[in-house]
Parts: structure tokens; C-alpha cells; sequence
């Protein structure tokens, strides 16, 4: 009989080797539906360094992400914390313009633009996690949560284990463009000379 066409599974040692040693007379026959890996974006674990409530929510963290493509969430549902105490965003440029997506929402968010709920939107492959902040006070995730995408990775099950698309950056607090770091003082009174010039 022909070996098939397909690998035997890892855990089928006999099966491996030539000519095959079969542990199960149907191993041969034995056929089944390629199911490639999936990938995800972890989201760290972390905390807000202080509370900066204003009587709104504003962004207090991001993580920005660069991805090899473009591509969509799945199962977003499925990874809302219990009692979140922040709202989480995804944004991405597109020459001018953000688009923002909120991926779950909060107690105590108070939100000052209509931001539409992510339901497998397309999302572009530089894109940003925004944290906002809520009236609850510091806002923090205590463990990181993994995030699936469309993105399917080149094995099957047998062979491999899901894996990361992309890596975060560190994470970003500094969102006021009036904080500007030249890493010098400027002088506070400026000389007075005046240069002539004559020709």
C-alpha cells in the first residue's frame, strides 16, 4: 500500500520511520482536514502611573503595533475582562484622517466622540491599542491578554501552535504636544547686538 499523501501526527512515532510501524491498522487510511495555525497581538499587562480623571475619559497609554499586514480581530467578544476599569481602542491613520474603533467599553467612561464598536472591521497594518481612562481611577490590566487576527500561519494543528503576528512597543504615555524634551535650556533673555549689513 502507497504511503499517503499527508504527514501521520507528531505523536505517531511508527509512523515516522521506513518502512512505516503501524500502532492502529486504520493509521494508513487515516485522513484529516488541514487546519492551519491562527496568530494573535498580545496585549501587556499595566498600569497607569497616576490618576488624571478630568471629568472625561482621555487617552492615557498606547501601544503601537506594526504589522507585516493589513487585517481584522476575531473573537473580541470573547476576551472582555470582568469589570474592566479602562476602555480600549484600536486606531490606525490614513493620511489625515484616524480611524478608531472601540474594542470594549467601561463603567464610569464618558467618552467625548462618538466612537463605533469594533465588529471585524478592516484594521491597517500600523495601527495603535489605545487605553482611556474612566472615573474608576488608575486604569490597569493585571494580565496580558491575547488578541486572535485573521492571519493564518503556514502549518497545521499537528505540526505547530498558534503564535504571535506582531510584537507591541513600549508603551506611550506622553500625549500633550505642549511637552516638548530638547534636552537643554534656552536662555531667557536673548542678546541684544544687532549685526549691520552694508554692502
Amino acid at each position: 500500500m502507497p504511503t499517503p499523501i499527508i504527514p501521520p501526527p507528531l505523536t505517531d512515532t511508527g509512523a515516522w520511520v521506513s518502512p512505516r510501524q503501524l500502532q492502529r491498522w486504520l493509521d494508513v487510511n487515516r485522513v484529516t482536514k488541514l487546519d492551519r495555525t491562527s496568530t494573535f497581538i498580545t496585549l501587556p499587562a499595566f498600569t497607569q502611573a497616576a490618576n488624571t480623571w478630568n471629568g472625561y475619559s482621555d487617552i492615557v497609554m498606547s501601544f503601537n503595533c506594526e504589522s507585516p499586514n493589513n487585517f481584522s480581530f476575531s473573537g473580541i467578544l470573547s476576551l472582555i475582562p470582568t469589570n474592566p476599569n479602562y476602555v480600549l481602542c484600536v486606531s490606525y491613520r490614513t493620511g489625515t484622517t484616524i480611524v478608531r474603533y472601540m474594542l470594549w467599553d467601561a463603567t464610569g467612561s464618558n467618552m467625548n466622540q462618538a466612537i463605533p464598536l469594533y465588529v471585524g472591521q478592516l484594521i491597517k497594518k500600523n495601527f495603535r491599542f489605545e487605553v482611556w481612562n474612566t472615573s474608576q481611577g488608575i486604569a490597569s490590566q493585571s494580565t496580558a491578554i491575547q488578541i486572535y487576527t485573521s492571519v493564518l500561519g503556514k502549518q497545521d494543528y499537528r505540526y505547530a501552535v498558534d503564535a504571535s503576528l506582531v510584537n507591541t512597543d513600549t508603551p506611550n504615555i506622553t500625549f500633550s504636544v505642549a511637552k516638548v524634551n530638547i534636552g537643554y535650556l534656552l536662555p531667557l533673555t536673548f542678546p541684544t547686538t544687532s549685526v549691520s549689513t552694508t554692502n
